[in-house]
């Protein structure tokens, strides 16, 4: 988690905190470091107080003993001023995250948003840790943003995107809660990448959630499988060419689906009345909220103003105050001055030699407290280079009984490896004669495989053109299939554009007749010139239309041809497999009598062959270990050496550690005695500072005036610092007013904002409900002609063969079926719904 920086800290989180207290005698063994003025744990030394405590790196200190002081320098101050020989109690809080913090997530549902016109899925995930719950919303495209971030640290891998269709489509929106879940259950096994910052930050507390209004769709957390098999084979039936399934599918729906159409007309109706009359109230709602608001705000308006015209008063008093305190103060500074003139020279320099003397006593305690702590640290030192010495020369006694026992296994070994080399010559030659037979007969045996190799190549051959025409029957079909889907697309673009314009024709006449008969020519000419720029559009966009439908027409026309050549292709290339396959079973044949007379050859040889790899293996065992037997010996000469040089070294270091120690303590003692001479000057001085200031304090009434002067001051700042807090907290409430009022004025446009985009959105979906209501009972109505012809045609089917000249469907037949399945399944009808509502929206 090292490797995310947080960049702020007041973005959000999920991480959880832990309070504990440690108690620690000095030295502590930790460093602090100054964030954001709190006092935070830098470093922790190992094996120290604070170590054995469980303290550790980042702990932010609470509090230190009954301080109340929370900030850094407020902490450091306090710990000089304790005493050194008392333990400290610390009060810290640990930040938690991840699996530490017992944190939970998963994907719960799904929801469908239309935010300032846009529409898109927010995807809703369920957090909690031990102590606390919440909710946060992220979208697709955020959950991509974390991947790039954290994809070279987890094996997590995100849903798919599709690349036909809405991202808003039912099916997309379950499988994609699914792939969701699983790839934060993933990231957050990952304790690294579950601590990190941008995961801690993704789905931390206090996000801004969607709000309710903007919900047109919700998801639970629930995938079922049956509706994604649906989807799948529902694709599957637009790509087959051949309608006679269809057919006979409308005719079992039947009533069933015209009764499900019918249901859904009375439905979709009773919601857009309920979208009506929640109209009606929101619209009531807005007029409500706008009058107490604007009540509110000129109430506020009113105090304000109240409160400026006291401040004013206030500040006039506190300038006429200042006047006067500065009269008076100067001429107490002046009588001060004329009084004091010596002694202030005295007093400073006897609080600066106060202060030196404060000083030197500081040093002279630390100078102290290093040379005890030095002297401790200087035995330490020299306990731990005699021990390194007397480990050194153990070392030395082991690396030589271990190099005398090597030697005598070294010997062994090479006599053995001599005799396994004897035995290895004597098995070659057995094996001589026998392999001499076992080549005559794998030159039969290759003979015989050439021949099925080059049967089988032909097998593989045909069987791969079968593969590849099948391959490109498929990708050609699927290429005329995205070009209808293409073409059928434009049209019904071109249908809804034609509806928008009728609709706006109508309004530009009815903009013109009103202007007729008011008598406004401006309105009449620029309606008469935009209906002649509509209609020149129309005409401009006709042949573009007919394009598209001669364009449709081919390309079914090629979807039906190339199948056909399909089937016979695939014929032809199955006859010429069978062909070959009888041929393979001949040489098949002939190869099991080669292999017959081979099976007693390979057995013979396999003997010598398996003896001489075993024999050869040990041997390879035997010379590896004798190899690394000779190179633990120069490892051991070597390290016998090094360790000699090593006790040479850590000798020596321990004389120049006592050099060095002695040295040291004989500095800081002449420290320590100098110190002590300067505090005994410092003490002499002040001294002599005090009877110079008690000579010159000056006669007794001279004093009296200088009181009763210093006194009125005294009497008069007091006034003028009083009456400037009462100024200040009029300022105070006059900004706390200023802001309310602006809070009133962001609520009132809020409010208003709010209302009126929640009326708009209703407004909206009527218009679309009311477009889809109309669409659902044209469907109904093309529903039931299908029906109907599909009935006729499967009665037709029934008819025995003898009273039809043909057999199958002709193109003319195919042209009175349904193109469609008739059972408005719940996915196709909300899919084509939102088709509608983008085209509406276009």
């Amino acid at each position: 988690g090292d490797v995310y920086k947080r960049q702020t800290d007041d973005m959000p989180t999920a991480a959880a905190h832990q309070a504990f207290e440690v108690s620690l005698m000095r030295p502590f063994g930790i460093g602090f470091s100054n964030k954001n003025n709190r006092c935070i744990i830098k470093d922790v030394v190992p094996d120290k107080n604070a170590d054995k405590a469980g303290v550790l790196k980042g702990d932010l200190i609470e509090r230190i003993n009954d301080s109340d002081d929370q900030t850094y320098d407020g902490m450091m101050a306090f710990l000089k001023s304790q005493p050194k020989h008392m333990a400290t109690k610390f009060v810290l809080s640990r930040t938690l995250r991840g699996r530490q913090a017992g944190l939970n997530a998963g994907v719960s549902g799904a929801a469908n948003v239309s935010v300032q016109g846009n529409r898109f899925t927010v995807f809703q995930i369920a957090l909690s840790t031990a102590t606390d719950q919440w909710m946060v919303h992220k979208r697709y495209s955020e959950f991509e943003a974390l991947h790039k971030v954290v994809q070279h640290n987890t094996a997590a891998k995100l849903p798919g995107k599709k690349l036909f269709g809405s991202s808003t489509e039912s099916g997309v929106v379950r499988e994609r809660m699914a792939g969701l879940n699983e790839y934060l259950q993933v990231l957050l096994s990952n304790d690294a990448v579950a601590c990190c910052d941008p995961v801690d930050q993704f789905l931390g507390k206090g996000q801004e959630l969607y709000p309710e209004t903007a919900v047109i769709e919700q998801f639970d957390s629930g995938l079922s499988g049956a509706l994604l098999e649906h989807s799948s084979g529902q694709a599957g039936e637009k790509i087959s060419s051949i309608r006679r399934q269809a057919i006979e599918q409308t005719a079992k729906l039947g009533a069933k689906s015209l009764a499900q159409v019918s249901g859904a007309l009375s439905s979709q109706a009773k919601n857009v009345s309920e979208l009506e009359q929640r109209k009606l109230a929101v619209d009531q709602q807005l007029q409500e909220c706008t009058g107490d608001l604007s009540q509110k705000i000129a109430d506020a308006d009113s105090a304000y103003v109240a409160r400026s015209d006291m401040s004013n008063a206030v500040k006039t008093y506190s300038l006429k105050l200042k006047g006067i305190q500065s009269d008076n103060t100067t001429e107490f500074e002046h009588e001060k001055r004329r009084m004091n003139r010596p002694t202030g020279r005295l007093e400073a320099e006897l609080e600066e030699v106060t202060r030196s003397i404060a000083r030197v006593k500081d040093g002279l305690l630390e100078l102290r407290a290093e040379r005890d702590g030095q002297v401790k640290a200087d035995k330490l030192k020299t306990t731990e280079l005699q021990a390194e010495v007397d480990a050194t020369e153990r070392k030395q006694a082991v690396r030589a009984k271990i190099k005398e026992h090597l030697t005598v296994v070294q010997t062994n070994v090479n006599a053995e490896i001599v005799e396994l080399k004897a035995r290895i010559d004597e098995n070659d030659a057995e094996a001589v004669n026998m392999t001499a037979f076992y080549d005559n007969m794998v030159s039969e045996h290759e003979q015989v495989s050439a021949t099925q190799a080059s049967d089988r190549t032909t097998m593989e051959r045909l069987e791969k053109d079968e593969k590849e025409r099948i391959e490109q029957n498929d990708k050609a079909q699927a290429q005329l299939l995205g070009e209808l889907h293409i073409v059928e697309a434009n049209l019904g673009a071109w249908d809804e554009i034609h509806s928008l314009r009728s609709v706006q024709l109508e309004a530009i006449s009815a903009i013109r007749n009103s202007g007729s008969v008011e008598g406004n020519q401006y309105a009449v000419s620029h309606a008469d010139a935009e209906m002649a720029r509509v209609q020149a559009q129309a005409d401009e966009e006709e042949p573009k239309v007919q394009q598209n439908n001669e364009e449709r027409e081919r390309i079914l026309q090629d979807m039906e041809a190339g199948e056909m050549k399909f089937v016979e292709d695939l014929k032809g290339i199955r006859s010429q497999i069978a062909a070959q396959e009888a041929n393979s079973s001949k040489t098949d044949e002939y190869t099991k009598k080669v292999k017959g007379e081979l099976e007693f050859a390979e057995d013979q040889l396999r003997l010598h062959i398996v003896e001489k790899a075993a024999m050869s293996e040990i041997l390879e065992g035997l010379q590896t270990e004798s190899k690394h037997l000779a190179e633990r010996l120069k490892e051991l000469d070597r390290e016998l050496g090094q360790l000699e040089q090593e006790s040479t070294q850590h000798k020596s270091g321990l004389e120049n550690h006592k050099q060095v120690a002695s040295g040291r303590l004989e500095d800081l003692t002449e420290q320590i005695e100098t110190e002590q001479q300067v505090l005994c000057a410092k003490e002499e001085a002040a001294e002599g500072n005090k009877q110079q200031l008690r000579e010159l304090e000056g006669t007794p009434e001279q004093k009296g005036r200088f009181a009763l002067l210093e006194a009125y001051v005294r009497e008069v700042t007091a006034e003028a610092e009083t009456v400037h807090e009462v100024h200040k907290e009029h300022e105070k409430l006059m900004d706390e007013e200023k802001e309310q009022l602006g809070m009133l004025e962001e609520e009132l446009k809020t409010s208003s904002e709010r209302l009126e985009k929640e009326s708009r959105d209703i407004q909206y979906r009527i218009e679309v409900d009311s477009r889809a209501l109309q669409l659902r009972a044209d469907y109904a109505q093309d529903l039931g002609n299908d029906v109907s012809a599909a009935e006729r045609m499967t009665q037709y089917n029934q008819e025995p063969q003898q009273n039809h000249s043909h057999v199958g469907y002709t193109d003319d037949d195919a042209a009175a079926l349904p193109s469609q399945p008739a059972e408005p399944h719940e996915e196709f009808s909300d899919a084509h719904d939102q088709e509608m509502d983008e085209g509406a929206a276009v």
